[in-house]
């Protein structure tokens, strides 16, 4: 016996949500009176007047609209075509029939009367409810949609879920779920410069905040800025509420630790080189102790790296140059003795080796001497005047032998005998007419080649008287 009741006042429910939602209601978008006046034309139907019989007495009616001129041949007023309810106003009129609906009980039309729309009976165009339905489904595609994004090349993208990690999508176009629900960040993987440091005075010291003791207990201001790269986003998101901060300590805490264990004079000169490779060691070393998702890719020094304190730099700097000028002069003396010594080495080398020529060459011609004084006296020995005449007629014929004028004493009173070498003149003239030849192969005029040598004169000596006899040497 309940359930009738129930499906009887379901049913009411129903019957009314579907009076309050009909689109073809022409009072929609015109006022509240026309549409309340518009409800007695549904107490006609069935279903309207099971509403009437058991619902409350109804309201006083309100006061009746003014009448619409009557309709043209088109359905229209005279005179020209309906006008459609704005949308602004169906909208109105929307949420306020659903807060009668929802609020009350006293939302619903009146039963009775006639039926908003025009005399006659003429029913307006009606709106279509799949107009809306269309409208909610463009509004939801809209939203769905708004769900893809593009992520560049060189970058990551954290999707999150509420505000929780989902994953990490790489370049290109990707999805995920519209906001408030899903949301993403963008993480730049490519490498990227910190500058570590500032030039920010402390008052309490007056130096700068990037001044960092040494292992003497000095002062130096190292300026340098890192090149990181991140090769996990979610790390890189996650595990740190700031990461730049962090990435910033642990570079100056690298720094602080190689800088403490070198001397100043080392931090600026000797081991000056080996501190960028130091701090980026151990950086690497506390950031993946903190699970950053960085690698450290350089450490860069800037100008000039390792500096003394402002007060006392302009010592600093002449000692540094002092340094450099002496580094600079024993440089090129190295390079000069590189250049003179083999050179040197090379020269010695070379008179050494002709020392020991000449020392040889003398040696043998020493020996070859007195060789051949051996063999010569030993002939001497055995025959005197033969070895003279000998060694005489050798002696002669080595000094003639280059000459082409022999000159040969007769005595007094003695006539002159004319001698002529023709075996030098013979070997003159072919000399001269080889010359020649060559001159005249070559095309030269020049008188010099051209002409012949003139031959030598004869020489004319006194022609030993006739019966007489060439001294001998040893008469001489």
């Amino acid at each position: 016996m309940t359930a009738l009741p129930r499906r009887q006042g379901l049913a009411r429910f129903l019957e009314r949500l579907r009076a309050l939602l009909n689109l073809n209601d022409p009072g929609w978008g015109r006022d509240a009176g026309a549409g309340q006046s518009s409800g007695g034309a549904r107490g006609g139907n069935g279903s309207g007047g099971a509403e009437q019989g058991d619902a409350a007495p109804p309201p006083p009616p309100p006061p009746p609209m003014p009448p619409r001129p009557p309709a043209g041949p088109q359905g229209g007023p005279r005179g020209g075509q309906q006008q459609p309810p704005d949308l602004s106003e169906l909208m109105g009129d929307l949420n306020r029939k659903l807060s009668k609906l929802l609020g009350s009980q006293g939302g619903r039309r009146p039963p009775g009367g006639p039926r908003g729309g025009m005399p006659g009976g003429f029913k307006p165009p009606s709106i279509s409810g799949g107009l809306v339905s269309l409208v909610a489904v463009v509004l939801l595609g809209l939203w769905l949609a708004s769900g893809f994004f593009v992520v560049q090349e060189g970058h990551n993208a954290v999707i999150l879920r509420f505000g929780k990690y989902q994953s990490t999508v790489p370049a290109g176009l990707r999805y995920r779920l519209p906001s408030p629900i899903g949301s993403h960040e963008i993480v730049d993987m490519r490498i990227q410069p910190l500058a570590v440091g500032s030039n920010n005075m402390l008052s309490a010291t007056g130096l700068n905040e990037h001044a960092m003791l040494t292992k003497d207990e000095n002062i130096v201001e190292v300026r340098f800025n890192v090149q990181y790269r991140i090769t996990n986003a979610e790390n890189w998101k996650f595990n740190a509420q700031n990461p730049q901060g962090a990435l910033v300590s642990a570079a100056e805490t690298a720094v602080r630790e190689v800088i403490g264990d070198m001397t100043m004079d080392e931090a600026l000169a000797n081991r000056r080189a080996e501190i960028a490779p130091g701090v980026r060691e151990i950086m690497q070393e506390i950031v993946d102790r903190y699970r950053l998702g960085v690698t450290v890719v350089a450490i860069n020094m800037q100008d000039s790296g390792v500096l003394p304190p402002e007060s006392v730099r302009a010592a600093f700097d002449d000692v540094l140059r002092a340094d450099q000028e002496r580094e600079r002069a024993k440089n090129d003396a190295e390079a000069y003795a590189n250049r003179i010594i083999p050179r040197a080495v090379g020269e010695a080398a070379r008179i050494k080796e002709e020392a020991q020529g000449y020392r040889l060459r003398v040696m043998a011609e020493s020996e070859g001497d007195a060789a051949r004084f051996s063999a010569v006296l030993g002939a001497y020995r055995q025959a005197p005047a033969v070895t003279r005449e000998r060694m005489y007629l050798e002696t002669m014929e080595e000094i003639y032998k280059k000459s082409s004028k022999v000159l040969l004493d007769g005595g007094d009173g003695g006539n002159n005998l004319v001698y002529l070498p023709l075996d030098k003149l013979m070997e003159q003239s072919a000399a001269a007419a080889v010359r020649s030849h060559a001159a005249a192969a070559e095309g030269t005029a020049s008188a010099e080649a051209a002409s012949a040598p003139a031959a030598p004169s004869a020489s004319y000596a006194p022609a030993a008287p006739q019966g007489t006899r060439r001294p001998s040497r040893e008469s001489r």
